[in-house]
This record gives structure tokens, C-alpha cells and sequence, in this order.
């Protein structure tokens, strides 16, 4: 058996492999449900006490406090937007999903996870009305693409722990282990990497778990393509969004904690989006805003 079947299989059958609680699947459904109010919003949430006391916690903290004190969730998702409370619930829910890994720095990848969840988000406004981003697809969604782009990673880690750190140092780690570079003897980017030894990409396994999930497509295919994002078919707008995100984070030190350096950048995602060589900076500020922003919701979230 190979070992991209072993793989394969594995995210079939092993029960350790998490999964999203029912709250954000209901959530998920309700938000994209033509009649669906903020009274139906706040029930959901608040069949988990523990979620809520965190949403409120968040709510009510310097990242989105104005006015008054917001004392339940109906009162959030007026304030915030339905979609806003959709994206803290993901985050929130993500954050207590995935156990501490041993190859993988586990607070900078939430970190750079979050912070390329807000930076897709932040894009949208530099994005022009030819890429599309006024689909609901794109625009409801990039925050949540954002936040799961790199999920593939923790799951190789978690079932395959021996074979994953074999691959990560073909990927030309440089944290000191000199080792590093054996099992091929060249240094390549994560995804070439993975697909060299295992026959399979973080990206790969990152959609096949979304797809189990029960994701939207969506979302399947920006996660899946978020290193390749012009092999993108119906969602490439998604793909190119995330995949810029999350190289402006990678260059701004905001890194996935696995210490291989970050992949490559296509190009032509510029042209898709219909974006310019002078909004460079501005998106360059936002991830920069982004990473604090993200660094105060990792706080709360784990408090």
C-alpha cells in the first residue's frame, strides 16, 4: 500500500480526526437560509454556554466593543452582522478543534491562521467588481478560507507523525536539526515536499476533510487550490484571495509554525483579481493590522 492510500484511508476511518460541532454546521446552514433572522442566530450559539461566554467575551473586547456593554448573543449578532458572528463562532470553534503537535509551533499557527483568515477578509475592499467578489461565495466566505487554508497540516501531523516530520525536512527546515534535507537531500517548497514523500499535499488533505465536513464547495476548492489557485475551477476568486493572503502573511513574519520557509506566489492571482502593483502597501498595512488583531483573538479565544 502506498503511502497516499494509507493516508487516504486513514482520513476515512481514524476516529481521531476531529470534527466541527454541530453548533457551526447549523450555524453555517442558517446563515445561508433565505429567511433566517438574528433571533435564530443567537439560539444557536447559545446552545453551547461555553461558546457563548467566549463570543461575549470577544464581543465585548477591544477588537469590536463601541457603546453600551453587549450582555447576550442576540445583542452580538445585531451589532456585529450575522456573517461577523459566523466568522468568531469558526474561529472560536477551530481554536478548541486541534491538540498540540509535535513538529508544529502551535500558537504561530493559529496566529498566522487567523491573521490570513483576516487579511482574505480585508482584501475584498481592494478587490475589483470584475473578480467577483460580490458572490456570496467569495465575499461571505474568505474569512472562514482564511482560517482553515493550512487545517491539512495538523492532520498529516497528527496521523502520520513520524513519516510528516520526514517531510518537513525535506522541505528545508532550518530549525537547527542537522538532519534536515536527508530524506532527499534538497530543499523544497511544503507542498512539493508532501507530495514528494507522501504523495499528497496539506492542501489535499485540508479539502478532503472540509468535504467531509460537509463544507461548502466553495471552500473546498480554496482550501484544496489555496498553493495552486489558477488549477481553481469554479471558485478561483476564493483561491487567488487566500492564496495572496497568506503569502502577505508569510513575508510579513507570520509564519504557519511548521519553520519551512513559505511557498512561492503566483503572479497571475494579481490579474484575476484585477488588483495593481500600487495597492501593494495597502494590503501589506492590513496584514500588518490583521496580526494584532489576530493575536488579541487568540487571547480571548483560548482564555
Amino acid at each position: 500500500m502506498s503511502l497516499r492510500t494509507e493516508i487516504l484511508t486513514s482520513l476515512e476511518t481514524v476516529i481521531q480526526i476531529p470534527t466541527l460541532p454541530e453548533v457551526v454546521m447549523r450555524l453555517q446552514h442558517e446563515i445561508e437560509s433565505d429567511d433566517t433572522d438574528a433571533a435564530a442566530i443567537a439560539r444557536i450559539i447559545s446552545e453551547d454556554p461555553t461558546l457563548t461566554l467566549k463570543v461575549l467575551k470577544i464581543a465585548n473586547s477591544v477588537l469590536y466593543h463601541v457603546g453600551s456593554e453587549i450582555v447576550d448573543v442576540r445583542q452580538a449578532v445585531t451589532r456585529l452582522g450575522m456573517s461577523e458572528l459566523r466568522n468568531l463562532v469558526y474561529a472560536v470553534s477551530v481554536l478548541r478543534l486541534m491538540p498540540d503537535l509535535p513538529h508544529i509551533d502551535y500558537k504561530r499557527f493559529w496566529r498566522h491562521s487567523i491573521s490570513v483568515a483576516y487579511t482574505a477578509k480585508s482584501m475584498l475592499r481592494c478587490c475589483g467588481a470584475e473578480s467577483g467578489v460580490g458572490e456570496s461565495s467569495v465575499s461571505g466566505l474568505a474569512f472562514v478560507a482564511g482560517l482553515l487554508h493550512d487545517l491539512g497540516i495538523l492532520v498529516l501531523d497528527q496521523i502520520i507523525p513520524e513519516q510528516y516530520a520526514l517531510a518537513l525536512n525535506m522541505a528545508g527546515r532550518n530549525d537547527g536539526d542537522s538532519n534536515a534535507g536527508e530524506a532527499g537531500g534538497e530543499s523544497l517548497p511544503l507542498c512539493a515536499a508532501e507530495q514528494k514523500f507522501l504523495g499528497i499535499s496539506h492542501a489535499e488533505v485540508g479539502g478532503i476533510i472540509l468535504r467531509q465536513w460537509g463544507m461548502p464547495n466553495s471552500l473546498v476548492e480554496a482550501v484544496t487550490f489555496h498553493n495552486d489557485p489558477l488549477s481553481a475551477d469554479e471558485h478561483r476568486t476564493l483561491a487567488c484571495i487566500v492564496h495572496i493572503a497568506n503569502f502577505v502573511c508569510n513575508n510579513r513574519g507570520i509564519d504557519n509554525g511548521t519553520s519551512v520557509p513559505p511557498e512561492g506566489f503566483s503572479d497571475a492571482c494579481w490579474d484575476w483579481l484585477g488588483l495593481s502593483v500600487e495597492e501593494i502597501p495597502a494590503i501589506i498595512d492590513m496584514a500588518d493590522q490583521d496580526a494584532e488583531k489576530s493575536q488579541t483573538l487568540m487571547l480571548l479565544a483560548s482564555a
